[in-house]
């Protein structure tokens, strides 16, 4: 399978097509932005706060779930229905049994970077204008 995902990533970055760059998914450390009126200042505070997270998330609670999250991509698009857990999509797993868990997705999109994270049962959808951190 890593095989076939990594010649769909290739295809899909040299077309400039949806590429995740990295996914985890468990008890992540952090939450959705700050509530800020500023949308600027709010896109700042998450960058930072994901970037954070990244550099501290540990294998024990969180799984990287990159390569089989890019197995479910579509025509550059994703698209994960609102439902139960997501352990229980193919290549994840349950890496904290018994605490809520997040969904956090970096991804390529036309060259700009974006950013998304979803609780465990909530819809995702990806690309989306609002996931963009730069130009």
């Amino acid at each position: 399978m890593a095989a076939s995902v990594e010649h769909s990533r290739a295809a899909a970055r040299a077309a400039n097509g949806l590429v995740i760059e990295s996914a985890l998914y468990g008890d992540l450390p952090f939450g959705i932005a700050a509530q800020n009126t500023n949308a600027v200042s709010a896109a700042l505070d998450n960058i930072r706060a994901s970037h954070a997270a990244l550099a501290a998330a540990d294998r024990p609670r969180a799984c990287d779930v990159t390569l089989a999250l890019h197995a479910l991509v579509a025509d550059d698009q994703l698209v994960i229905a609102a439902s139960g857990s997501r352990h229980s999509l193919p290549g994840f797993y349950d890496p904290a049994f018994g605490v809520p868990k997040s969904l956090f997705v970096r991804y390529r999109f036309r060259g700009a970077l974006h950013e998304a994270l979803v609780r465990d049962g909530e819809a995702l959808a990806i690309p989306m204008r609002s996931h963009c951190i730069e130009a």
